[in-house]
């Protein structure tokens, strides 16, 4: 089997994973389990950071990404439902971390 070498990591790529480094550390007190538990929630299984925006929109102001009011931890289930309903995930944010101001 031909082995073809990795493609190296981008300057987005890069500001993703210093972003998750900074999240991990400011979630690592908080319980390991999905914030949003709606229907068919896996609990803490598969859990990832979802984000109050698209993550384009973080590419203008990157510090963003890796702010706490921007982000809810949920497990890949909840965090698609989420992607899939603008109006949903709004009202989640507000509802678990306020306004954007905040």
């Amino acid at each position: 089997m031909k082995r073809t070498p990795l493609k190296r990591i981008g300057k987005r790529g890069r500001v993703n994973l210093k972003a998750n480094q900074i999240l991990k550390k400011l979630y690592e007190d908080r319980p390991c389990i999905c914030e949003l538990q709606f229907e068919g929630c896996t609990g803490g299984l598969f859990l990832g950071f979802a984000h109050r925006h698209e993550r384009d929109w973080y590419y203008k102001t990157p510090e963003l990404l890796s702010k706490f009011n921007q982000t809810i931890l949920a497990c890949s289930g909840c965090h698609q439902k989420m992607d899939d309903d603008k109006e949903l995930r709004e009202q989640v944010f507000i509802r678990l971390r306020g306004n954007e101001e905040a």
